[in-house]
């Protein structure tokens, strides 16, 4: 009776209530109740004992903080690995905390940091844990099982905004007019045949399609790369489906294809196209023959094909990436592409809720020979060209004068430390100074900072001689480095920024803006007090940085060097205007003159081309840069 009391009762009550069920039952029993219960429930003796005892105590049940019942009291159970080994937590976040698990000397940094090795680490520094404990900590620590998340977009030029802007406005300025605007580019190449593709279709359980286990090209069916063109305002697509290799030559082909079919009608009286386009591939700016195939696509129709390329690192944000490929990578998901048929009418079948239609077909071309795609274009051929470039590109030419101070700045890559020892400092100068007689540029400033450079230099009549000169100071600075921490790779940006300076007006400006970088930045009260600038040279205490040349407005400061220092400071020391760090800023970052109108203008008028940005129609009078020369200024500031 009692056995199958407890059958029936055991699933439905807890630790407390079955002790104490077992006790009255031993009670009713008489003499020999504990062991006949015992024996009839399998429960221990000292359990059928606990529950007598709570009987005649006529104990209430304990009750947790939050006022719920407890099933044992506080304190009962098996201590926690965490209370009897302290010293267990800390050492697991050292193996995988985010501020250790870079370190070179962690015993982890090569392995894969799954569970079970983080219990053998553990095991071999005298902690007895099991993988399963592990995995409870670490989510008591707040860790998860994460991936990579792609966040990172590189370097940001200082112009990518803008052509951004120009793109957009060139786009809205076309779909104003009634003329088409296209998205190009080339989907990933696919295999063809009975290949793996990524994905989940629905299928009969336990019988997924077959497919081979290696992905080896088959050489009778090759590859395909589909080439697409997606008509922004109209929500169409075309793709040709390319067995070839992916070249211009495919590329424009593709779009001939796609006006006769379905761009002409829609667009009737077109006199122009825009093309928008990533910078690479087949597409790209720099390929030639490119240019070419779109000349005689525009000889050939009569119209205007304007092209807009998105800057470096941005071709997501090309619309048919997201617009048009990806609705056909989900049609296609889990489907192996067993013939080119078959692609073409996965391609065709696209369609969305925002009513997308797709029309794709199969070219069976070859194409331009390999070798003729990659050989450079006769220099008769680029002169036919008619092209026109835009007002807004995201790379501009610098802009060297000869004999003429130019402001110099070169970053660490990714903003990267270059200067972290006092050695890296000395190296730097020592191939400044060194190869500055060599190359005939003189160094009238400058300004080591921990992951950047300013320099104030002048070419002489070879305006190469500042180009190679900033070439050696990269190439031995990174080279000493690398061999002093053991490191391979680039060290600096690979382009550095200049800007010519007006020499009367704001050469001695520039170098009061190089020489307070360290306290601009924090890392010094005062320029005295920062070691690796000229201001030690400007401010008559700088022996050691005797090769740093006396521009002509420094010398024009006083007839001793006592006295042109002594108003140096007071020049470095006194107020600095807004207008003037923004206008050395600006000048800089844009590569554009440090001076006033007067001077921009006659640059622009010896080198042939406009240099600054101005808005539209005649600028005004107000709008012009006006500085009082420095000379001028020193008059009035000593005496």
């Amino acid at each position: 009776m009692v056995e199958a009391k407890y059958r029936a009762l055991s699933s439905r009550l807890n630790e407390a209530t079955l002790r104490v069920w077992s006790a009255t039952e031993a009670q009713a029993l008489g003499r020999g109740g504990v062991s006949a219960v015992a024996k009839a429930t399998g429960l221990s003796r000292t359990t059928i004992y606990a529950g007598l005892k709570s009987l005649q105590l006529c104990e209430a049940p304990p009750i947790d903080e939050g006022g719920r019942v407890r099933v044992r009291s506080k304190g009962g159970g098996r201590k926690r690995l965490t209370s009897k080994d302290p010293t267990l937590v800390k050492d697991l976040q050292a193996l995988v905390g985010p501020a250790t698990r870079g370190d070179p000397q962690s015993p982890l940094r090569w392995t894969c940091k799954s569970t079970t090795r983080l219990a053998e680490e553990l095991a071999q520094r005298g902690h007895s844990v099991s993988q399963r404990t592990i995995c409870d900590l670490l989510t008591d620590l707040g860790y998860s099982l994460q991936s990579t998340r792609k966040t990172r977009e590189g370097g940001k030029h200082a112009d990518r905004d803008a052509q951004f802007q120009h793109i957009a406005r060139q786009v809205a300025q076309y779909q104003a007019s009634g003329d088409p605007v296209i998205s190009v580019d080339t989907k990933k190449k696919e295999l063809i045949g009975d290949f793996k593709n990524a994905g989940q279709e629905w299928q009969p359980q336990r019988q997924p399609e077959q497919v081979r286990v290696y992905d080896f090209i088959d050489p009778d069916l090759g590859k395909v790369a589909p080439y697409g063109i997606y008509d922004i305002t109209a929500n169409q697509g075309w793709v040709s489906v390319g067995i070839a290799h992916d070249t211009a030559e495919f590329a424009v082909e593709s779009i001939r294809r796609w006006w006769r079919e379905m761009g002409k009608p829609v667009y009737p009286k077109a006199k122009r196209i825009l093309i928008t386009a990533d910078c690479g591939g087949s597409n790209g700016y720099r390929v030639r023959l490119w240019r070419v195939q779109l000349q005689q696509l525009t000889d050939e129709l009569g119209l205007s094909i304007g092209v807009c390329h998105f800057p470096p690192g941005t071709s997501k944000w090309n619309k048919i990436e997201h617009r048009m490929f990806c609705h056909i990578t989900q049609n296609w998901r889990g489907r192996p592409l067993l013939s080119r048929e078959v692609v073409v009418n996965l391609i065709s079948n696209t369609t969305t809720a925002s009513g997308l239609q797709i029309h794709a077909e199969l070219d069976e071309k070859k194409g331009t020979d390999l070798f003729f795609c990659s050989c450079r274009l006769g220099l008769e051929i680029r002169r036919a060209l008619s092209l026109g470039l835009g007002r807004d590109m995201p790379r501009r030419g610098r802009v060297v004068l000869p004999n003429f101070p130019h402001h110099v700045v070169q970053r660490g890559h990714n903003k990267q430390v270059v200067f972290a020892e006092e050695a890296d400092f000395l190296y730097y100068l020592s191939t400044l100074e060194e190869y500055k007689e060599i190359y005939g540029v003189k160094v009238y400033g400058f300004c080591l900072m921990t992951n950047h450079v300013h320099l104030i230099l002048q070419p002489g009549d070879a305006v190469a001689g500042m180009g190679r000169l900033m070439k050696r100071l990269a190439g031995r600075q990174t080279r000493f480095v690398n061999r002093q921490e053991l490191r391979t790779g680039t060290l600096w940006e690979s382009r550095y920024r200049s800007s010519p300076i007006e020499t009367e007006a704001y050469l001695l400006a520039c170098c009061r803006y190089v020489e307070l970088n360290p306290v601009r930045a924090g890392m010094a009260g005062d320029p005295s007090e920062y070691p690796w600038s000229s201001f030690q040279r400007h401010a008559g205490g700088g022996g050691r940085f005797a090769w740093v040349d006396m521009d002509p407005c420094y010398l024009g400061l006083g007839a001793t060097d006592e006295e042109r220092a002594a108003r140096y400071r007071y020049f470095v020391h006194s107020a600095v205007g807004a207008g003037e760090l923004s206008l050395i800023r600006e000048a800089l970052q844009r590569g554009q003159l440090t001076g006033t109108q007067r001077f921009v203008d006659q640059v622009e008028k010896i080198i042939g081309r406009r240099i600054e940005r101005r808005k539209k129609g005649r600028p005004r009078k107000a709008d012009e840069k006006t500085s009082v020369p420095f000379f001028a200024f020193s008059q009035r500031i000593v005496k």
